[in-house]
């Protein structure tokens, strides 16, 4: 199935706003970038389910793993975060 969502601007809200398809609570989703569709990158892997995955989307347009939005691929799972210049070391040994 496929669809498309948009993520909330909002640090700490983990919210995802369905725009079509639909997301099963629990299920790991492959996602793509809808522009170029590359599959996204992965940052590290999420504690909340077996073979979860933070990925991340670049907020320059190349991908700068230290200046990214990272959240985990499973719907439902709250694990996000803004990455910042100098933070993503940290953000790994908080995982």
């Amino acid at each position: 199935m496929e669809g498309e969502f948009v993520i909330s601007a909002i640090e700490g809200d983990s919210d995802k706003t369905l725009l079509s398809g639909s997301l099963e609570e629990k299920k790991k989703d492959e996602l793509y970038c809808p522009r170029c569709g590359a599959l996204f990158a992965k940052l590290v892997s999420c504690n909340c389910s077996p073979g979860a995955d933070m990925v991340v989307l670049g907020l320059t347009p190349h991908l700068d793993f230290n200046n990214a939005v990272t959240f985990c691929n499973v719907t439902g799972c709250h694990n996000g975060a803004f990455v910042k210049s100098g933070e993503v070391l940290r953000h790994l040994r908080l995982q």
